[in-house]
């Protein structure tokens, strides 16, 4: 597989009733042998305010290469698909509890995460294993 984007956005309301706007979708896109494929991971807006609960960051942008900025948007379906292998076979996961994204987070390598990012900013694509690069215990 190799990962060929991801990027974060704010989902806007469809309708004026609609609570489409205290979501984010963040999205990571991978090649899979010809197939091109999109993992979404959707949780609350609120969360992005407390990165620093779950994540060693203390503010977004979470990351900077060169004169790339990623934040956490960007960067948490990435995240979760690399460090739990069973989201590689899921299109999307839905998380609106803090405690469960803190757990989807935890154990997260963050320099693996950097490291594909280094690579998508350099307009390139990441190699990942089939085996995920770790697993979650």
């Amino acid at each position: 597989m190799k990962v060929i984007q991801c990027r974060g956005t704010q989902l806007e309301k469809s309708s004026r009733t609609s609570p489409e706007d205290a979501f984010v979708r963040s999205q990571v896109t991978y090649r899979e042998g010809q197939r091109e494929k999109t993992f979404h991971l959707l949780y609350l807006e609120y969360f992005d305010q407390k990165i620093a609960e779950f994540t060693p960051f203390k503010e977004d942008p979470v990351i900077r290469i060169g004169e790339q900025e990623f934040s956490f948007r960007d960067v948490a379906a990435l995240a979760a698909w690399l460090h739990h292998s069973e989201y590689q076979q899921r299109k999307r996961v839905y998380i609106h509890d803090f405690t469960e994204l803190q757990k989807v987070m935890e154990n997260t390598d963050w320099e693996i995460v950097k490291q594909v990012l280094i690579k998508l900013a350099d307009g390139k694509e990441y190699e990942v294993k089939t085996e995920p690069h770790y697993t979650n215990k």
